[in-house]
């Protein structure tokens, strides 16, 4: 027979497992679906970020 301590641990690992589970979905959801995919956030700024970065010279934000 288990002892409670030991029957705690296995769980801690389970729920600790699970939460990793969880954590690796959300990173997965946020890098392919929000940043590269075809309708994600990213893809809307794309073309003002192209501009700003091939017309370096007008928008100079250097400090003085």
């Amino acid at each position: 027979m288990k002892s409670k301590e030991t029957v705690a641990d296995e769980l801690e690992l389970v729920a600790g497992s699970a939460e990793d589970d969880f954590t690796e979905a959300l990173n997965h959801i946020r890098e392919r679906e929000l940043l590269y995919g075809d309708k994600s956030l990213l893809t809307a700024f794309v073309p003002i970020i192209t501009h700003v970065c091939t017309n370096n010279k007008i928008y100079n934000v250097s400090s003085t």
